[in-house]
């Protein structure tokens, strides 16, 4: 008897998942608890206003949880390449749960800065890790496509959260219901790692002294890799540079001549990204402090506002994959200039506005434009990083971009209480400069070895 063959779609989607299995976990998780994050966003700042916190005070609150990142992430990220990395997430994820309730008990104004310290910390502990595992765990010409994958999961987790928590805070006549969602969330997340993680670090060595995965060879050296002053600004870049790498290599081993560049921290491609993130970063902090008192101040309602981040969330759901593949076929730079353009425009756009709807449909616009952006950031910071460094590089590259969402966090309530034009001039100007600064570092020199700095 011959049995039947398959349908296209149960072949289709059985290669799907033979492909991107090792990092499912990751995705699930991220999911997850996005619905959760989705859930707070619209009703965060209304909830701390409603605490009797003001504009300029609702920055600072705003603002601590990137500040804790700042702080944790290149630390946990330099952890991330040479300890196991499923514990460090699951202690974060506890943290991270526990951090997202306290606002339901503690209402001061120190209370809530010092819960906000505290998740920060957490999401610092576990980000790295992540995305780490999701550079480990995929060829280099696919890592585009995977970014993408990451950032529709976690796009899709926001289509369904802000809508569950809008519609939650105006059924219940009240906001504790989003936190304790999100909370237990972030539990069920860790609980599914536990279960389901393979860590992709391997804590043993081969006679070159860079990492290996548990389950397959490292993948090809990236072109070059560094930008660690751009993260920290505290300290030479050479001396940083030559102590990152110096700790990299394992004692009584030499790295090998032929590595060159490629070996090296710090390169243009590295930079490039690291100085993208930074600058688009900047809508981040704009937006978390002031869309939902923005679209209200336009008479919007709780569940209109929630609406909003459900339709930004789905054009970037649907078209990352996609994005991904272009960014893995044709390079992250221009996607990601592309990509900036787009999101500057909408910031522009935005200051127009005079009623609730237009705001919504513009943010289509938006949301598309970062749909390129994520793939071709991440992208670019793959193509600059070297084997067994990629927790430290994705710690660097986050800690760039919690430096740009405090920067703004800080500013937004202020000039908001100027202009509620400003923060969106504020964040588009940053942008603009930005993508000019990296296309100058992150474009091809005639004559240069890949991926170093300068010509």
């Amino acid at each position: 008897m011959s049995s039947r063959a398959p349908s296209p779609i149960a072949a289709r989607t059985s290669a799907w998942l033979a492909r991107w299995s090792p990092l499912l976990p990751v995705l699930v998780a991220e999911f997850a608890m996005l619905v959760g994050f989705g859930a707070i966003l619209p009703i965060l700042p209304l909830y701390l206003v409603g605490h009797g916190i003001d504009n300029a005070l609702l920055g600072v609150i705003i603002a601590a949880w990137p500040l804790a990142k700042l702080i944790s992430e290149p630390i946990f990220g330099y952890l991330g390449d040479r300890r196991a990395r499923k514990p460090i997430m699951l202690v974060a994820l506890v943290i991270l749960a526990v951090s997202i309730v306290l606002p339901l008990w503690l209402t001061s104004a120190p209370a809530f800065f010092v819960s906000r310290l505290i998740g920060g910390l957490a999401t610092g502990m576990y980000d790295p890790a992540a995305r780490g595992i999701i550079v480990d765990a995929t060829d280099e010409d696919r890592r585009g496509e995977a970014f993408g994958l990451y950032g529709s999961f976690q796009m899709g987790g926001l289509i369904l959260g802000p809508v569950i928590g809008s519609a939650a805070a105006a059924v219940v006549g009240g906001y504790a219901f989003p936190f304790v969602l999100t909370a237990a969330l972030v539990l069920v997340a860790a609980l599914f790692l536990a279960a389901r993680l393979r860590d992709t670090r391997d804590l043993t060595r081969d006679h070159t002294g860079l990492a290996r995965a548990d389950h397959q060879p490292s993948p090809p050296s990236h072109l070059g890799p560094g930008g660690e002053e751009m993260a920290t600004g505290l300290v030479g870049e050479a001396v940083l540079e030559a102590a990152l790498n110096a700790a990299a290599r394992p004692r009584g081993t030499v790295r090998p001549a032929a590595a060159g560049d490629r070996g090296r921290l710090l390169n243009r491609m590295l930079v490039a990204a690291v100085v993208m993130e930074l600058t688009f970063a900047f809508s981040t902090g704009v937006y978390e402090v002031i869309w939902s008192l923005f679209m209200s101040s336009l008479g919007a309602s709780v569940a209109w506002i929630g609406f909003t981040f459900t339709l930004f969330a789905l054009p970037v759901m649907l078209l990352s994959p996609f994005a991904g593949r272009l960014v893995d076929r044709y390079g992250g730079l221009r996607f990601a200039i592309l990509g900036g353009l787009a999101v500057a425009a909408a910031g522009l756009i935005y200051t127009t506005a005079t009623e609730p709807v237009m705001p919504a449909l513009v943010g289509l616009l938006e949301a598309s434009g970062f749909a390129f952006v994520g793939p071709a950031l991440f992208w670019l910071l793959a193509r600059g990083t070297p084997p067994g460094r990629t927790s430290t590089a994705q710690g660097i590259f986050g800690a760039a971009g919690t430096t740009g969402t405090i920067v703004s966090s800080l500013a937004a309530g202020v000039l908001w209480g100027v202009d509620p034009r400003l923060p969106f001039y504020l964040f588009v100007g940053v942008s603009l400069v930005g993508m000019a600064v990296a296309a100058v570092i992150g474009r091809e020199r005639p004559g240069a070895a890949p991926g170093t700095l300068g010509a």
